[in-house]
């Protein structure tokens, strides 16, 4: 008899899992793509359906599931859950009994502390594909460590989320982060112009021979592919006999594409675009596979590989994305935080108040899409750093820049976000140009009368004068 536990993912796909060298099916009733012999399995409702076991091999010795799916019993039966009991017995050749046993009511765990993304991540809830999206500097980057942990060891970063505070958390999961990518659990790649299909799939490389006599012409895979592969290598390896709701059925892989709307989407992707939505990867309900034009191998994303994109709005906003990949992504917009900053002062100013202000302006000037985000500041929250000093540099190098870039130096605008025009002339960030020479010395007196002066120039001395950042609040304006 057949004895194991119902995990998430089983619940979630509608399959039941069967472990290597079960002991109790034939090794005819295996099956690779074309399906092994088929038996007769008795449901614990009365009915029966006619199945068989897939895998890799086409034997018992490595792991598979039925070849039936069960969404329609785990959706209308609560007891079906994760936990509950499974047991198969064999009554007869060809003939099999399955029952279940309902899982006990344990009590709920404590919760997972909160992460600067409050991305649901439970196996209960993954998501395959998603892109974490939302303007330059909100931690976007910096999550997919996490959630790449959370990802491929849920049971560990549960264990280490619920028992460490928030710095040391960090510190034990980049570890583990670094562990991961040395062992090819995780990928990561960052996309750009010239980023393209034979960097991401395959292609062909040109390679200097072995016994130096000229060039040979390899097909070399990506890395997509090559985490594909393994990934696909691992995809069967059940854990069964655990009632936690973070166990995996699988082990999981994750790729992170960084800046994944920079890239020529169509020219990078090819025709797996299809094969990355969830019912078309391996053990899909509608599963499909394509020929791989240099390779001619036959290929198939599998369903434990987890692609986890991020994207600057700033850069190209949702409208302007590629739709395919729009369609076969989950979005999960991330603002900027500006809380993380409380109790944060430089200049006897609160940074969080300045941060939320500068935000608000941008958006009914500008748009959502091009706000600031917190992690431009959170250098500020580092023990024994001069803040005054420190929020000088942020400014003048990389606030100030940024707002040239958003405004397109429209300067009269970048004076309106930082409330220049309120200001006494030496406290403002942004000065119109005082120039001996005037306009109707520079053009003839029916040009100069039309022309309105737009010469602005930057005030390096406001950045370490403790007005000029006062002054950006509304009330604070010295006089």
């Amino acid at each position: 008899m057949l004895e194991k536990t119902l995990v998430s993912g089983e619940i979630k796909n509608g399959y039941i899992s069967i472990p290597a060298n079960c002991g109790i099916f034939d090794e005819a009733e295996y099956g690779v793509k074309n399906k092994g012999r088929e038996f007769e399995l008795l449901l614990p409702d009365g009915s029966s359906l006619i199945t068989d076991i897939r895998n890799r091999s086409g034997n018992s010795s490595t792991s598979g599931r039925l070849r039936s799916r069960f969404y329609s019993i785990f959706k209308n039966d609560s007891r079906y859950q994760v936990g509950a009991c499974l047991t198969i017995r064999k009554l007869s050749d060809g003939k099999y009994c399955m029952k279940f046993k309902a899982a006990q009511n344990n009590p709920s765990p404590a919760p997972i502390a909160e992460t600067a993304i409050n991305v649901e991540l439970t196996k209960n809830s993954i998501m395959l594909n998603t892109i974490l999206y939302g303007p330059p500097g909100t931690g976007k980057t910096y999550a997919t460590t996490e959630l790449a942990v959370k990802i491929a060891e849920p049971e560990f970063y549960q264990e280490v989320a619920l028992n460490t505070d928030e710095h040391e958390r960090r510190k034990v999961i980049k570890a583990r982060y670094d562990d991961l990518v040395a062992s090819n659990r995780v990928g990561f790649a960052t996309f750009h112009q010239s980023f393209c299909y034979e960097d991401f799939i395959e292609g062909i490389r040109a390679k200097t021979s072995d016994d130096g006599g000229g060039l040979v012409y390899e097909v070399e895979d990506g890395i997509f592919k090559k985490l594909a592969t393994l990934a696909a290598s691992h995809n069967s390896e059940i854990v069964v006999g655990h009632s936690s709701s973070l166990n995996t059925e699988s082990r999981n892989y994750v790729l992170i594409l960084d800046e994944i709307n920079r890239g020529n989407i169509a020219r990078i992707f090819g025709e797996l675009i299809t094969l990355l939505e969830p019912d078309k990867r391996e053990n899909g309900e509608d599963e499909r596979s394509v020929i791989l034009p240099y390779s001619k191998e036959l290929f198939t994303v599998p369903e434990n590989l987890y692609v986890i994109g991020t994207m600057n709005t700033a850069d190209k906003s949702l409208a302007q994305l590629d739709l395919a990949l729009r369609r076969r992504f989950d979005f999960v917009e991330v603002m900027p935080k500006p809380g993380l900053l409380n109790g944060v002062e430089a200049y006897g100013v609160s940074v969080e108040n300045l941060l939320e202000v500068i935000n608000a302006r941008i958006e009914v000037l500008l748009d959502r899409d091009h706000l600031i985000g917190h992690s431009y500041f959170l250098s500020l929250k580092q023990v024994g750093v001069d803040k005054d000093h420190l929020i000088s540099l942020i400014f003048e190098n990389r606030i100030i820049p940024l707002l040239q870039e958003y405004f397109f130096s429209d300067w009269e605008k970048i004076g309106w976000v930082l409330n220049d025009i309120d200001k006494p002339w030496d406290d403002r960030f942004i000065q119109l140009q005082q120039d001996n020479v005037a306009l109707n010395s520079l053009f003839s007196a029916k040009v100069a009368d039309e022309v309105q002066d737009r010469r602005y120039k930057i005030n390096t001395s406001a950045f370490t004068n403790p007005a000029a950042y006062r002054g950006i609040l509304l009330g604070n304006v010295s006089e």
